[in-house]
């Protein structure tokens, strides 16, 4: 392979301080193939090339099949034959295309003649007779190795090339290449090939000289910069070209060190590339299945792995001579040299020497973190996607690509980096070859690399955030794993006990992450179990630790599986004085103890629960979860308030709101409002104020908005329905309502503004404005009252009552609960009877039943909710409404002139009705229809 001779040369014995990977090289060959290359869309000779990706770099190699078919005694031609026969054999004759291709010899030992002819010319005519003319040529330890190797940069591409072409100069012409002809001028593919083999060595001329029949006619210098005028082609078109195609291979040679076979056929448009090596797998895995005989190995893959592992070897070479301050070139060489090596892995499957040193280095390298994972590291890898296109067409069996050589250069000129990366399951690939590696060790072998290896794919894992994308009981299970190889590990060196240190930190933090919604008793044989179903390759890892059991160790593993929350806050405890992000680490031991609040919240709740159940609330507590629970809040509203985490610190105090909420309920006692009642739902109110007033997210500002509201309307409810007048006057406890009220409307109207659910505002103002409405209600039915008094007494209850009735009016019924239905029909019977009874006009009646057709809506939602629903509210609606029937009655009968749209008979029977169907929602609605028919 001469691409690989052109790179040996360059490391060993041209320049060694100036380069030691490929990095920024897009393709090394020979210049014979470079030159084959860019002529693809202008030649019409065969040409038949092998190309390998090594690293980012193509290796590119003239691929003589004549030649080939000739040597039958080698390895390559068994192998390469056995492909060719399927890929290329015309309807299975596969001796037809090989004496096809054997005729053509006759035509290479013609070309080899004219290369024999010009090479004597050279040695007889134009060698040095003193100092006054030499040719440049570099030293080479390597047999076989070419005359001039260069790195070349042409335009914004960069070869590395080898050539034999011998260069000349003197002092008047420092360095010349001297070409024979027999043609008296320069055509275009002969004038190609001289400028791009001058501009590959920076060669400024050329000297041509002219014969005829090997009688030498004249000699002609002419400069590299006039060749394309000469010759006749456009410099800028070749640099399309070669752009064109580069890319075009980029983007098709993806897999890393898979041998490539690019072939055009004489006089053909058609450029065809093969995937060898994966044809190589799919006979490979056929053969195994069908108990085959195994297929020769690919005779390329050796040289390419030997290549990985010098530029590897390259590479920690000059790592060594970098100066520890240049941390991001360190980085770089060591994120390049886990490539590689990854690289070199993918293709050592039956190279055991080179796959035992591979894994050997990759477990040390990430034993000490020099290691990046899969998803980081440059895999080289890409899904092969296939452009939609009328010429483009896989006409040929097992052909990665068949594309026209014009359709190369047109869909490629952009696409100079086509080349993506393909996704793969990083995690799943770094536990295989680290469990492999494990599998190489000897009793004397100390695991602490393979151990921390382990540990160190683990946390990059973590370290990447790919949180959430396993399941948490395996994800756990890899993890205590990886805590478990930590602890039995022995760090050799500082290095060691950096990563060790470092990956302990990070998994323990994780560990305790992943246990904190997860609070059952944990399994670790079943999570054994689990490991080994999804990950069989560390079955011998973990058969490793079951012949070498610690106790010690064991019992401190024991530690990282939490029982409690308690023990997750240890968890996070131990990591927190060394942790890199002191901030983040308080604020999940915060969040834990936010989380123990929410638990006794729902623990008292249950508790409560039960006792009703068992009718045992004489001797239910709840002083247990309250001072439990106000801990924990408190010690989170401390750490978050610290670390200025305002989000959560609000949350906190929304929580702390909720959790006296709940004690208020279970602290409820028979009759009126309790004192400790009332100051829990103080409390909560309190809190929600302070949630409200931190938070600066307005999403999570209006829910706690909500709850303010929701805590407000419960105590105004209280004080209304259950009122202390043990404790307080009815003054007292007006002014306490108003004053709860009027703060619940402001930050309802508030809200109101701004929200994306109206309705909630709604309802929230429709309550509050009907409280206060009912308040007013209460002073009428009082007996004593002033004329006044009484008046203005009617006109605020009037007043609120329509303002509530305007609110409900305003929401959309379709997904409204239960109990806001129910509230509507109470808030609306309530407005009918201050209607029926404290108005005086004529047409008080008729919008009694007006007013109580508002609530069709509110009130088919409630039957579809439960259609037998029945209640003291609907008891009193039904009664209410056969009242003001009976009035109307009345009216009707006194007066049938002037209700002459009303039928008697129809009232009457709306009466019956209310008086003999059941007091449930479903009545309601058929009265109501019947109503509505009346009043139509």
């Amino acid at each position: 392979m001469t691409s690989m001779l052109v790179a040996n040369h360059y490391f060993e014995d041209h320049i060694p301080t100036e380069l030691h990977d490929l990095d920024g090289i897009d393709a090394v060959a020979a210049a014979d193939t470079i030159k084959q290359l860019v002529k693809l869309g202008k030649s019409s000779e065969h040409v038949s090339l092998l190309i390998h990706r090594i690293g980012d770099s193509l290796f590119m190699d003239d691929f003589d099949l004549e030649k080939l078919f000739r040597d039958t005694s080698s390895k390559t031609h068994h192998w390469f034959k056995s492909y060719l026969s399927e890929i290329l054999a015309k309807d299975g004759n596969f001796n037809q295309l090989e004496n096809e291709l054997i005729s053509a010899l006759t035509k290479h030992l013609r070309a080899t003649s004219v290369k024999a002819l010009e090479s004597k010319f050279l040695y007889h005519s134009l060698m040095p007779s003193g100092n006054d003319k030499e040719a440049r040529q570099q030293p080479c330890s390597n047999e076989g190795c070419f005359l001039q190797n260069n790195v070349w940069k042409f335009h914004d591409l960069a070869f590395l090339v080898g050539s034999d072409i011998p260069i000349f100069g003197n002092k008047n012409h420092p360095a010349v290449t001297l070409r024979l002809t027999d043609s008296q001028e320069i055509n275009v593919l002969t004038g190609i090939d001289h400028w791009l083999e001058n501009l590959m060595f920076s060669v400024p001329e050329v000297v041509m000289c002219f014969h005829i029949n090997g009688i030498v006619e004249k000699y002609e210098n002419i400069s590299t910069d006039d060749i394309p005028k000469l010759a006749g082609f456009d410099p800028e078109m070749i640099k399309t070209t070669a752009k064109s195609i580069l890319s075009f291979l980029k983007s098709k040679c993806t897999e890393p060190g898979h041998t490539y076979w690019l072939f055009k056929e004489k006089n053909d448009d058609v450029v065809k590339l093969y995937d060898l090596s994966s044809l190589c797998d799919v006979k490979k895995e056929k053969a195994k299945k069908n108990q085959q005989p195994k297929k020769a190995t690919n005779p390329y893959v050796t040289p390419v792995a030997n290549l990985l592992l010098k530029l590897v070897k390259n590479l920690e070479t000059e790592t060594e001579t970098i100066p520890l301050s240049e941390k991001k070139l360190r980085d770089e060489n060591d994120e390049n040299v886990t490539k590689l090596l990854h690289q070199a892995l993918q293709i050592s499957d039956d190279l055991p020497e080179v796959r035992e040193k591979v894994l050997r280095k990759l477990a040390f390298r990430m034993s000490r973190k020099k290691y990046e994972t899969a998803s980081t590291r440059k895999s080289s890898g890409t899904t092969k996607t296939r452009k939609a296109s009328q010429n483009f067409a896989e006409t040929t069996k097992g052909a990665t690509c068949v594309m026209k050589t014009s359709d190369i250069v047109n869909q490629y000129v952009q696409n100079s980096q086509a080349d993506g990366h393909r996704n793969r399951n990083e995690l799943d690939d770094d536990l295989k070859w680290i469990c492999a590696a494990c599998q190489l060790l000897n009793r004397s072998d100390d695991p602490s690399d393979v151990y921390l290896a382990f540990s160190s794919a683990l946390a990059t894992f973590t370290e990447r955030e790919h949180v959430g994308t396993k399941p948490k009981d395996e994800e756990l299970a890899l993890i205590l794993l990886a805590i478990r190889c930590i602890l039995y590990s022995a760090p050799k060196d500082a290095s060691q006990k950096r990563t060790r240190d470092s990956n302990l930190t990070i998994l323990t933090e994780r560990a305790a992450d992943l246990q904190i919604p997860v609070l059952e008793k944990i399994n670790l044989g079943e999570l054994r179990k689990k490991l080994l179903q999804k990950y069989p390759s560390v079955k011998f890892l973990l058969s490793t630790f079951d012949n070498t059991i610690d106790k010690r160790v064991e019992f401190e593993l024991g530690k990282f599986v939490a029982r409690d929350y308690k023990d997750v806050i240890q968890l996070y405890d131990l990591i927190k004085h060394h942790h890199q992000n002191k901030a983040t680490i308080h604020r999940k031991i915060a969040y834990v103890y936010n989380e123990v609040g929410k638990r006794m919240i729902d623990n008292l709740i249950i508790a409560s629960i039960e006792s009703n159940d068992k009718d045992q609330t004489d001797d239910f507590s709840s002083d247990e979860f309250r001072t439990a629970g106000l801990s924990a809040f408190e010690t989170a509203c401390s750490i978050f308030d610290r670390w200025n985490d305002c989000s959560n610190y609000a949350l906190c105090h929304a929580n702390m709101g909720r959790l006296y909420q709940v004690l208020s309920s279970v602290n409820k006692p028979d009759g009126e409002l309790g004192e400790l009642e009332e100051q829990d739902l103080n409390l909560s109110i309190k809190h929600y104020r302070k949630a409200v007033d931190t938070v600066k997210d307005s999403k999570m500002q209006e829910n706690f908005t909500w709850d303010l509201i929701n805590a407000q309307l419960k105590l105004a409810t209280m004080l209304q329905e259950c009122p202390p007048v043990s404790r307080c006057t009815i003054r007292e406890l007006e002014r306490k309502l108003i004053d709860i009220l009027d703060l619940a409307e402001k930050y309802a109207s508030n809200v109101l503004r701004t929200t994306s659910q109206p309705h909630h505002g709604h309802l929230r103002l429709a309550e509050i404005n009907y409280r206060i409405g009912a308040m007013h209600h209460g002073h009428i039915v009082k007996t004593g009252l002033q004329k006044k008094q009484l008046s203005h007494s009617i006109r605020l209850s009037e007043k609120y009552y329509l303002a509530a009735q305007k609110h409900f009016d305003a929401v959309n019924w379709k997904d409204q609960n239960q109990g806001w239905c129910v509230l509507h029909l109470r808030s609306t019977i309530e407005r009918v009877a201050l209607i029926k009874n404290h108005r005086n006009d004529k047409n008080r009646l008729f919008d009694a039943l007006t007013v109580m057709l508002s609530t069709r809506d509110s009130s088919e939602r409630l039957q579809q909710i439960d259609s037998k629903y029945e209640d003291d509210v609907i008891c009193t609606v039904i009664k209410l409404i056969q009242m003001v029937l009976m009035e109307f009655s009345k009216l009707i009968s006194s007066a049938p002139a002037n209700y002459k749209s009303f039928k008697i008979i129809d009232v009457k029977n709306i009466i019956l009705r209310c008086m003999k169907m059941n007091a449930n929602i479903q009545t309601i609605n058929i009265i109501m229809s019947d109503i509505e028919d009346l009043l139509s």
